[in-house]
């Protein structure tokens, strides 16, 4: 079993922002680009159990204060529905419109 921990990112970007860390030079700090953390601040990905660790380090906070254990313990990951990007199941939303050939119920030619 694994259990996950979710990362609270706003908690993140706020802590960042009190210590008066830059994204970019926090970043380089914790060994991740900077694109990488400003998703994980905006709750678009969770990284992983290293990168909370680092982050929580370069903080100087305990992992319970950025992060929290999920409720149900898995030995796999979710399965996103069908159309929906691993991505966009993560983020909690559709990041891009459906392709039209690609349509759930395409029309069939009479």
């Amino acid at each position: 079993m694994v259990a996950y921990m979710r990362t609270r990112g706003t908690d993140i970007r706020r802590k960042r922002e009190e210590a008066g860390h830059g994204l970019n030079a926090f970043a380089r700090v914790v060994g991740i680009a900077p694109s990488h953390l400003s998703r994980i601040e905006r709750n678009e990905t969770n990284p992983s159990p290293e990168v909370q660790k680092r982050i929580a380090e370069a903080l100087g906070v305990a992992i319970k204060e950025i992060a929290e254990h999920e409720e149900e313990e898995t030995d796999e990951r979710p399965v996103p529905p069908p159309g929906v990007t691993r991505h966009e199941h993560q983020a909690g939303r559709r990041l891009r419109p459906p392709h039209p050939q690609c349509d759930e119920n395409p029309s069939t030619p009479t």
